[in-house]
């Protein structure tokens, strides 16, 4: 059956990439240009041939960040004496784009048409807008107007006066609300405490009646005639031992389905929220945990999965065997399962390619350690005991060695025309004269680009659309598959904790332990800033800090699993556990289906609510085909 439902799959995501013949950077056309006389618009191909003097086509904002429905404000620009022979020149920039240079938008003048004298500003963040003379190169305090940094409200209305003439000091520009703006948070919010709402209820029905059963002193609980047994056949595979007794891990299965019914959300619509979708840059959101800890969740059950088929009597050999060729298959599905079939162009890294990378190695160092342990006399000391699952094994120095070749490649290798040590997006919003064009991730762009060339590599980066990036970074990238595997290895020492100790306290203890030290490492090295810091968190180059963050709070979230599923049994880990134990077949079906209905479909109205509701609708059908998989033990392993 697994060959089987391995051959659909392939078959499937192979139809789907021949049915798309571009890929996602070709499909989507180059937001802004420059004009003739030298004003940035936006989308160029939805623009009228009269609109060159205008704040861009209303489909999208000032600043091309994303489409008019999501998150703007209306702004509206005033002159306070028309004089028909002066001319104004709007500058603007979001905080989202950090340190960047404010972007010449439109001319203003009394000749100026009323429609073109508005411009939509993204309400994300706070937006810088400075107001200079015709001819300025960049705005300064001797052609200056005015100026003014605020955070517009979503779809409020406002009025902006720009003084007729210069002073000397620097003049706030005149703001006038004309309509209140709406708070731009309550779908999401809506829709999270709708979760919240439902996880109160279960507790309190659940509780409710275990009480009633316990006050019947009945050992099994009958409702409407049919008796409920404890649901041993949703615990996972992987058995650990301790002593004379079993362990079934639920924890680790819910965790990772936890890590999938927020990727069937994040494919089906993020809302367009900055907070949940990827971080375009520096900083982190909800979306960038996902990834990482999916890699976490990974490395635990390595330890986990291989200690059972070791106790089982299986050989190395055969472990070997198998690892090899499930790391194999991870990579060639990963190749295949893009929406892209043009070989000259196909985009070599990838999300499963570093996944087989990264599972190929950690479980092959472990492997090897745990032959070489097979190997030792056997030791009883108390303080052996006590730490044996750093002593015992090769992956922490492994880790150790990845993170410095990554912080050695980053800080030392010489990039042509740029910073020794620079971590930035480049692109020519940054540095004085444009210095920085080229250079895109520091280091590890630079070795992508050498390595794979740049029509091998994801071709438009997050961060283009705001930092006008010319060149790419790929966020699957060489440098960081390094700092993939070692949160691979955290996860592997998660999975050690839990098998090698026998007191569920000293567990999560431990667990904490590990968590709060790496997540005051990523604080101590970030300096607990978005950019500033030695080594900012990153997404894109997976950065020590954003390794450090993302695998810290795992072991936090692992404790506080085990210690409600494992340890007390408050929760069986339902229905979050279907998910999680049939990960690779859903992570595929969610890839291939997610243009498709009833997953997603066109949408009306094409704002925060609808998106907010067609990516719950989608992760909750998929956590219903969850159930429906392992209700007919339809379960695909590799």
């Amino acid at each position: 059956m697994t060959w089987k439902i391995s051959l659909i799959i392939t078959l499937i995501v192979i139809v789907n990439s021949t049915q798309r013949v571009t890929s996602d950077g070709h499909a989507e056309i180059d937001s802004v240009v420059e004009n003739e006389n030298s004003v940035i618009v936006c989308n160029p191909s939805l623009l009228d041939d009269d609109d060159e003097e205008g704040f861009g086509h209303h489909d999208y904002d000032a600043l091309c960040i994303h489409p008019s429905t999501f998150g703007v404000a209306t702004v509206q620009f005033n002159l306070d004496q028309v004089d028909t022979d002066k001319r104004f020149l709007v500058w603007l920039q979001t905080d989202i784009c950090l340190g960047c240079k404010l972007l010449p938008i439109a001319y203003l003048s009394g000749e100026t048409k009323k429609e073109r004298t508005v411009a939509l500003i993204d309400t994300s963040l706070a937006t810088s807008i400075k107001v200079t003379t015709s001819t300025a190169t960049y705005p300064s305090i001797n052609n200056t107007y005015c100026e003014l940094r605020h955070h517009f409200g979503l779809i409020g209305e406002y009025n902006l006066t720009v003084p007729a003439t210069i002073h000397n000091t620097t003049t706030e520009c005149t703001l006038v609300t004309l309509k209140k703006p709406a708070y731009e948070n309550t779908a999401v919010l809506a829709n999270y405490g709708v979760f919240v709402a439902w996880i109160i209820l279960a507790i309190t029905w659940y509780y409710c009646i275990k009480r009633h059963c316990l006050g019947n002193k009945s050992a099994q609980c009958t409702i409407n005639g049919h008796v409920s047994h404890d649901q041993t056949s949703l615990m996972p595979v992987n058995e650990i031992r301790e002593s004379s007794t079993s362990l079934r891990l639920k924890s680790v299965d819910t965790f990772r389905g936890f890590a999938l019914f927020n990727i069937a959300q994040g494919v089906a619509g993020d809302g367009h929220y900055w907070f949940i979708s990827h971080s375009r840059y520096y900083g982190i959101t909800v979306a960038d945990f996902i990834f990482p800890w999916f890699v976490f969740v990974m490395g635990t059950s390595i330890h986990l999965a291989f200690n059972n088929l070791l106790s089982k009597g299986r050989s190395y050999r055969s472990i070997f065997k198998k690892l090899v060729v499930r790391s194999i298959t991870l990579f060639v599905l990963g190749i295949c399962f893009q929406p892209h079939n043009d070989i000259r162009t196909l985009r070599i890294p990838g999300v499963l390619q570093r996944f087989g990378i990264s599972y190929f190695v950690v479980a092959s160092s472990y492997l090897v350690s745990r032959r070489l342990l097979a190997r030792r006399k056997e030791r009883t000391s108390k303080w052996y005991m006590m730490f044996r699952d750093v002593t015992d094994y090769l992956e922490l120095p492994l880790a150790v060695c990845l993170i410095t070749i990554h912080l050695l490649l980053t800080f030392l290798l010489p990039v042509p025309g740029c910073p020794l040590g620079y971590q930035g997006p480049g692109g020519p919003l940054l540095g004085e004269n444009g210095e920085l064009t080229n250079c895109t991730g520091g280091a590890a762009g630079y070795i992508d680009r050498m390595f794979f060339t740049e029509a091998h590599i994801i071709p438009r980066p997050k961060c283009a659309k705001i930092y006008r990036t010319t060149v790419s970074v790929d966020p699957e990238g060489i440098l960081g598959t390094l700092t993939c595997i070692a949160l691979c290895i955290f996860g592997l020492q998660a999975g050690k904790i839990l098998h090698l100790f026998s007191s569920a306290k000293g567990r999560i203890i431990r667990l904490l332990i590990w968590g709060m030290a790496l997540i005051t490492c990523s604080a101590v090295l970030s300096k607990c800033h978005l950019a500033d810091g030695w080594i900012p968190i990153n997404k894109t180059l997976w950065s020590v800090s954003y390794i450090a963050l993302t695998g810290g709070l795992a072991f936090v979230v692992q404790a506080l699993l085990h210690f409600i599923i494992d340890v007390t049994h408050f929760w069986n880990g339902s229905p979050i556990i279907y998910m999680g134990m049939n990960s690779i077949l859903l992570y595929l079906g969610v890839g291939v289906l997610k243009d498709y209905l009833p997953f997603t479909w066109h949408p009306f109205y094409d704002n925060h609510s609808e998106s907010v509701i067609m990516s719950t609708w989608s992760a909750f059908l998929w956590l219903f085909i969850a159930y429906v998989l392992y209700r007919k033990k339809i379960f695909l392993r590799l």
